[in-house]
């Protein structure tokens, strides 16, 4: 029987409560980075292809599994979370200061009301869930997918055969997604009944270890110089053999110069590089 792997993506500097960025703009929190890796260890599925939203967040929390798999992750627009708010008109504020502007649209629910102009409706955001489902069939076994919460609930709900057609539908949507287990880094295993028929199983094992995973500062913060150290010394081998097969460079004094200019009147453009 065929089977699909969906994953909701790590916890996002959204999720930790972090100031309004654009929707497809928000990335992973430190701690959302260190659930991503440990993700790609502890999910043993050799995926036939990798899908993700246009969303950063869930390329990021893709890419330790992916590198692990040598596989290139697809963009599948179809699996964008619901914009509720254009973020424009909630610029500076953080997690508990956007929730009641949150609440008051769930509130009183319209599935044409747009909020801003990078808003979605909520006809649109079901549009595109059913729309993936219309493929779901289609996917080869062992896709592996990355997504994000408020989608997978819309996904089974109509799994189960509701709909969400109007203010009714709405409601009673919200109140089973606020109601279902989605942390982040949740994995649920679709499998294939017959065409358009699904199960859902969620991994709990999977749950806890990510779970577990807690935000050593200084451990963390080791890493990324590692990281930061191994990207300049590449840096430097790459400019090292630049020069001896062109002979082109800046002196010391040159570079100093440009640099002690920036944010004055006397503000260059970067020097060219000379014989």
């Amino acid at each position: 029987m065929k089977k699909l792997t969906f994953i909701r993506h790590a916890e996002s500097v959204a999720n930790a409560g972090g100031v309004t960025m654009p929707h497809d703009a928000i990335p992973l929190s430190d701690l959302g980075r260190l659930q991503a890796r440990e993700l790609a260890t502890a999910l043993d599925v050799t995926p036939a292809t990798v899908l993700v939203s246009s969303f950063i967040r869930t390329h990021q929390t893709a890419q330790p599994y992916c590198e692990r798999f040598d596989v290139c992750p697809k963009v599948c627009p179809h699996l964008n979370e619901f914009s509720v708010i254009d973020p424009a008109l909630i610029d500076g504020l953080d997690g508990a200061q956007r929730k009641p502007f949150v609440k008051a649209y769930w509130d009183d629910p319209n599935i044409h009301r747009r909020i801003g102009a990078n808003a979605d409706t909520f006809a649109e955001f079901d549009a595109r869930v059913i729309a993936f489902m219309a493929g779901m069939d289609d996917l080869p076994d062992a896709s592996v997918i990355f997504g994000h919460g408020i989608w997978f609930g819309l996904l089974l709900w109509r799994l189960l055969g509701y709909t969400a057609d109007d203010a009714a539908g709405m409601r009673s949507f919200r109140h089973f997604q606020l109601g279902f287990p989605m942390p982040n880094c949740a994995a649920f295993t679709l499998t294939q009944i017959e065409r358009g028929h699904w199960s859902v199983r969620a991994s709990s094992s999977l749950a806890l270890r990510i779970s577990n995973v807690r935000l050593d500062i200084g451990a963390f913060q080791e890493d990324a110089l590692a990281e930061s150290d191994a990207a300049g010394a590449q840096e430097a081998l790459t400019s090292w053999a630049a020069y001896q097969e062109t002979g082109r460079h800046l002196t010391g004094q040159e570079v100093r110069t440009w640099l002690s200019a920036w944010g004055t009147e006397d503000e260059n453009a970067v020097p060219a590089c000379h014989r």
